[in-house]
């Protein structure tokens, strides 16, 4: 009996904690409508109260703002609309907390239980529940984990989430307290009903009998109504077959692990064109109806949030066509087995209104912008009036700042001068039904000011007539104001034009020979009224070395030819005598037959503009004579850019004769190419620096070394006009390598005095490979016997890189050495630029670099060599400037190893003096040979670097 009422204490509960870990999930997924309903909607703005303030942990642009009545909102998040409800919730005894482990609300810190959920979460749990004591009663506490979404980003983007992490959780407590009652109620029948089984089960084999009997007839009771679920089951799945057979929506099953389908429905089958055969047991990558990226994606999210929801995506049907759906998916169970279920609604043709609809309205918008025209309705029974994008962008004003009124819009955007007659205007519309265009400026808030054209295009009138609303247009009309003002300014700026410019024009009627002439050309003629406006007064006018040609000119070329006259020529003025040069043109005008009949034209005085030509001519020979004899390098080059402006070469336009010289490149050659076709070796940093000079007109002063010229120059680089550069330059090469060389020479110097002497030697060697553009370098002595190379260091990387070859510390004999030796048998420096053409070359061992070019230097004292210095395979061929660098490193590198090796003698010497004082002092202190043996061994061993055991002193008489 006692196990009875304790397996049935058990069940119950469980009970009791499945109904309340059910409330707990019920509490949850309320909290998670409102707060996606919240976060779809990006916030909600509410009134700021005492309970209500701004949320100083929410950084977004206008959190607070004021409405138009004037009160204070502020922008109510999902997390801050989760708290507030949890502290109102807290009073009914059930508590909720939005956590997280990485939480901008230090409130939102979670406690232990929570610590351990969050992260069970990381780990891959969806839900974690438990019984928890909390301030001493039990309570049933249940957590889920909040997954980030697009829309969550708006807040937490910047603690580095993306969509798909586990943001936090959210958790509820439910106290276990409030399920007392039911567990009496639940308790109290099943201990009366053990008691009175107790009490009564002595009363024998009838009682008993009569349990089994009823007992008996329960289970037919229980048989009869399994029997029934079983028949409502099998309607149940009789209706859910028709439902998903003939539902509206695409449905389809599919395997989570090879997503291969399983069944379809009759309009997943009629949308996409297949029979049922052709798709069951095929992956939708299969069928072709799902890209491979948009198939992944959905995969990712569906695995990553156990659903997708509400997921535009893009099919494809059995002939190609394309078919929108919204896409939802989750899990089902069918038969044990876990499977997902996919239901797709198609929305192509709700997408392609929406697009015609868009389109639409942009084509309407588009359409207003062109053509600077708004539109307004405006209701004089409320005297408010609503306007369009347009037209609140012709008034300069934003919608909020527009208002409904139409005296705010007086108020604020009519120009002062013109309020009175706009609000008359209007009046009369209100007195008298009067309606009209009206012409008003209007004043942005930028301070311009635009005139705009307002027309009424409908009304509408009550049951009297009287009009109760207006529809119209509005026009931007500034630029049409603007023009008709410019063209009455042209009008007079022409005539001012024509004094200025002395322009004047002349009618000739070429039948009657006949023309008439402006004012201002009669006085650049220096004629009157009087005089005679024909051909021969014309030519009359002409200067008398002019005048044949120019009458044989008018008489063939545009009379006989029909052209239009063209021609600068000189006249001698008839008032003065002045000689001036005049540029005459005119348009011939034809009859129906083709005959000329009339010329229009105009004269101008160009006599300045020949002056200023014949002095340009003078300053260009003086330039010219400037650019051929000026010492410095000049050329004049213009920039290339590729398709997105970025400069990528340049073309020579022109070079003086000091440029050949510095740089050894002919104009002939290059004059019309660009750098690249010239020296295609040439650095980017000169076409990047070039470019911003040519591009931005800034000058630029530098020096820089070019590798393809082995050259340093001094560069003045401008721009005489856009998408050109001129540059001055001069050779500084031999400054250059100086300063670079006395840099070199003060680093070893300085590492000289604290590094040792392979330390040294492969510094001064990198120091050569570097200021000769080298890539191998090293340093041999040669002994006395000049015939005997002792091999010694080599540059750091000539060993990382390129030799392999062993020899340090070798003893090699010249006799037997290649062409590298070749400075020691000619007694000087020697170059080789072809290494490869050399006929007496022996070859070179195995590890050794291939060698282009090299060049060795000799190091030479008291007329002998004792050392060589050697670099190889400089991209360019080696030069004398590269032979002066390496050779005064060589001799530096000697006179170190010489101070280097005196003073080590000198160390040693003195180390061996010491020695020998202190021997010498113990000899006097000493009172027999036996005490002093152990100095002189300690001495002779440490010191003199002698075997102590080997030596042996003898006393007498021993």
């Amino acid at each position: 009996m006692a196990i009875l009422i304790a397996i049935s204490w058990n069940e119950m509960q469980n009970h009791i904690l499945e109904i309340a870990r059910t409330e707990a999930r019920t509490s949850i997924e309320k909290d998670i409508v409102y707060r996606e309903w919240n976060s779809k909607h990006g916030g909600v703005y509410v009134p700021i109260t005492d309970a209500t303030q701004p949320n100083p942990y929410l950084d977004v642009p206008e959190r607070d703002i004021t409405s138009p009545s004037g009160r204070l909102l502020t922008l109510i998040n999902p997390a801050y609309m989760n708290r507030q409800v949890f502290t109102d919730q807290n009073n009914f005894g059930v508590y909720a907390h939005l956590t997280s482990l990485n939480p901008i609300n230090p409130d939102n810190q979670a406690d232990a239980w929570e610590n351990e959920a969050l992260l069970q979460f990381e780990a891959g749990e969806s839900e974690i529940s438990s019984v928890e004591i909390m301030n001493g009663e039990p309570f049933m506490r249940l957590m889920i984990p909040f997954i980030t979404r697009e829309a969550c980003l708006k807040c937490h983007a910047a603690q580095g989430y993306e969509v798909g992490d586990i943001r936090g959780g959210l958790s509820v407590s439910i106290p276990l307290s409030k399920y007392a009652g039911l567990r009496q109620t639940y308790m109290h029948p099943v201990l009366w009903g053990y008691g009175t089984v107790w009490l009564l089960g002595s009363a024998g084999i009838l009682v008993t009998f009569r349990r089994i009997n009823k007992q008996r007839q329960e289970r037919e009771i229980i048989l009869a109504s399994l029997q029934k679920s079983n028949q409502e089951l099998e309607i149940s799945e009789s209706k859910f077959s028709k439902l998903f057979q003939y539902s509206p929506a695409l449905i389809m099953t599919s395997t989570l692990d090879s997503a291969r389908i399983v069944d379809v429905n009759n309009r997943f089958l009629d949308q996409f064109g297949f029979t049922r055969d052709e798709v069951i047991g095929k992956t939708t990558l299969e069928l072709g109806i799902i890209t491979p990226q948009d198939r992944q994606a959905l995969s990712d999210e569906f695995f990553r949030q156990k659903f997708v929801a509400d997921r535009e995506v893009t099919f494809f049907k059995k002939d190609g066509s394309k078919m929108i759906c919204l896409y939802n998916g989750e899990p089902i169970e069918v038969d044990g087995q876990t499977l997902l279920l996919s239901l797709a609604q198609d929305i192509t043709a709700q997408k392609e209104i929406e697009e015609q609809l868009r389109e639409s309205e942009a084509s309407l918008k588009f359409a207003q912008q062109i053509a600077h025209v708004g539109q307004w309705t405006w209701d004089l029974g409320t005297n408010q009036i609503t306007w369009s994008e347009e037209a609140n962008h012709l008034f300069g004003l934003s919608p909020e700042e527009f208002g409904s009124s139409l005296s705010s819009v007086i108020e604020n955007a009519i120009h002062p001068e013109d309020r009175e007659r706009v609000r008359a205007a209007n009046q009369a519309v209100f007195e008298e039904q009067k309606i009209a265009p009206l012409e008003q400026r209007v004043i942005w808030p930028d301070g311009s000011i635009h005139t705009i054209w307002a027309v009424p295009a409908r009304q509408e009138t009550d049951e009297n007539g009287r009009i109760t609303k207006l529809t119209g247009i509005i026009q931007d009309i500034t630029e049409q104001k603007e023009v008709e003002a410019s063209l009455r300014e042209r009008e007079t700026l022409l005539t001012q034009a024509q004094h200025v410019a002395h322009l004047g024009y002349y009618v000739l009627d070429v039948q009657s020979g006949i023309w008439k002439s402006s004012d201002i050309l009669d006085a650049m003629f220096g004629i009157s009224q009087e005089y005679v406006r024909d051909v021969g007064g014309w030519a009359g006018i002409i200067h008398a070395e002019d005048r044949e040609g120019m009458v044989a000119y008018f008489k063939h070329e545009v009379l006989e030819r029909k052209a239009n006259f063209d021609r600068e020529y000189r006249i001698t003025r008839i008032n003065d005598g002045v000689v001036r040069w005049v540029h005459g043109m005119g348009e011939l005008e034809f009859d129906a037959r083709g005959n000329p009949v009339r010329m229009v034209g105009t004269i101008q005085d160009i006599t300045k503009q020949k002056l200023d030509e014949q002095s340009v001519r003078e300053s260009e020979a003086r330039f010219r004579s400037l650019f051929e004899e000026m010492m410095d390098g000049f050329a004049l080059h213009e920039i290339i850019c590729d398709h997105n402006g970025t400069p990528v070469d340049y073309r020579f336009l022109a070079v003086n004769p000091a440029f050949e010289k510095l740089t050894g490149l002919q104009a002939s050659n290059i004059v019309g190419r660009t750098v690249l076709e010239v020296m295609p070796e040439t650095e980017k940093i000169w076409i990047e620096r070039y470019g911003r000079v040519a591009l931005t007109g800034i000058p630029d002063q530098f020096d820089e070394f070019s590798a393809a010229l082995n050259t340093y120059y001094e560069v003045r680089a401008f721009s005489p006009t856009p998408n050109q550069f001129a540059v001055i330059f001069h050779d500084i090469s031999q400054r250059k390598f100086a300063e670079n060389v006395t840099l070199a020479r003060m680093k070893i110097v300085e590492i000289a005095t604290t590094h040792s002497l392979d330390t040294l030697l492969q510094t001064i060697l990198d120091e050569a490979e570097r200021l000769t553009g080298s890539c191998i370098g090293f340093y041999h002595f040669l002994e006395a016997d000049q015939k005997t190379l002792s091999l010694q260091n080599w540059s750091t990387q000539t060993l990382r890189e390129f030799c392999h070859a062993t020899g340090k510390g070798m003893h090699y004999p010249v006799e037997k050495a290649g062409v590298w030796v070749d400075c020691i048998h000619a007694m000087k420096p020697v170059i080789h630029n072809d290494y490869a053409s050399l006929p007496h070359r022996k070859g070179l061992p195995e590890g050794h670099a291939m060698l282009v070019r090299e060049m060795v230097v000799p190091v030479m004292r008291a007329g002998r060599i004792v050392a060589i210095l050697g670099v190889g395979n400089k991209k360019t061929d080696y030069t004398h400037h590269d032979v002066d660098v390496v050779q005064q490193l060589a001799d530096l590198a000697l006179e170190i190893v010489d101070r280097k090796r005196s003073e080590k003698q000198i160390i040693e010497k003195n180390a061996d003096l010491a020695a020998l004082f202190s021997i010498s002092a113990h000899l006097r202190t000493a009172s027999s040979a036996r005490e002093m043996l152990p100095v002189v061994l300690s001495e002779v061993g440490s010191v003199l670097s002698s075997d102590a055991n080997a030596v042996i002193f003898l006393e007498p008489g021993n």
